[in-house]
């Protein structure tokens, strides 16, 4: 009877030795970076809230890194130093075409509930230019250099136009963000600029009018590395999210509160089309 209790116990041993460690974890560690947007401080208030839920939802544990540079966040992701980011849709496309390890979970929904936004141009309606075709010899106010509708979104609706950002005498300036380009259109500083549609639009009182737009791009996206993340990390993140209260996403930062929903890497086919278009892509900041 001893020896065959022994037997057992070596048998379990032997059984429980040859689970990989991963999968007796609770849920892992996770390291997290979002695109810095903004300043480290502002970031964390917005971040930290989602990321206290996904951690009791999940029991995955989430390790704040902050790097305060576009290019550095898609290099430390190639290197596999980032787990999961918060990325816009043209920095995951430059990502994506670079390694294929990576995919979208979920996108956030705009303030409007809307699944995607658009892309505008705007100038200060009583003066002009009032069409694409107008932007010749103009200064041309934009966002930030990886930012959706900045050189990018602004090349495509030129290009479709017969110009160029950089022709006709034209030449542009990174403001530092959407609200910041138009203001300087509004101010006289800018004769046009690109930004958000809909933040186009909270600035019409002031005389600012779209000219030409481009899109429907989606939205942000939560986006894994499935080279350091298990694919039961990646489900229960992504169903956790779409399970979130409106009480409890209520708490969270202006760009997740709004919501989510499945995403994948077919959605950002219209994106795709639109930066074939442009042969030199987008630079680096000036």
């Amino acid at each position: 009877m001893r020896v065959a209790i022994s037997l057992k116990i070596i048998m379990l041993a032997a059984f429980f030795t040859s689970i990989p460690a991963r999968a007796l974890e609770p849920g892992g560690t996770i390291k997290f970076t979002p695109l810095p947007m903004l300043g480290e401080r502002a970031l964390r208030s917005q971040f930290l809230p989602m990321l206290d839920y996904l951690t009791k939802q999940t029991k995955i544990q989430f390790h704040w890194t902050y790097i305060p540079d576009y290019d550095a966040v898609i290099d430390a992701q190639k290197r596999d130093e980032i787990d999961l980011t918060f990325l816009g849709p043209l920095p995951y496309v430059t990502l994506r075409q670079q390694d294929s390890a990576f995919e979208p979970l979920v996108h956030f929904r705009e303030n409007d509930g809307s699944p995607n936004y658009n892309c505008a141009l705007v100038a200060f309606g009583n003066e002009g230019p009032y069409r694409a075709t107008d932007v010749i010899n103009k200064h041309i106010g934009l966002t930030q250099p990886k930012s959706t509708c900045g050189y990018f979104a602004v090349s495509v609706m030129l290009a479709r136009a017969g110009r160029a950002i950089d022709g006709q005498n034209n030449r542009y300036e990174y403001a530092g963000g959407h609200d910041k380009a138009i203001m300087g259109v509004v101010r006289g500083v800018y004769d046009v600029a690109g930004a958000k549609l809909a933040i186009a639009h909270k600035h019409a009182r002031l005389g600012i009018q779209v000219i030409d737009q481009v899109g429907p791009y989606p939205g942000f996206a939560l986006v894994a590395n499935k080279r350091t993340m298990t694919a039961d990390q990646r489900i229960a993140i992504r169903n956790a999210l779409l399970t979130a209260s409106r009480a409890e996403r209520a708490r969270w930062g202006d760009p997740m509160r709004n919501g989510a929903f499945s995403a994948n890497d077919q959605d950002y086919e219209a994106l795709r089309k639109d930066l074939r278009r442009l042969d030199g892509g987008v630079p680096e900041e000036k």
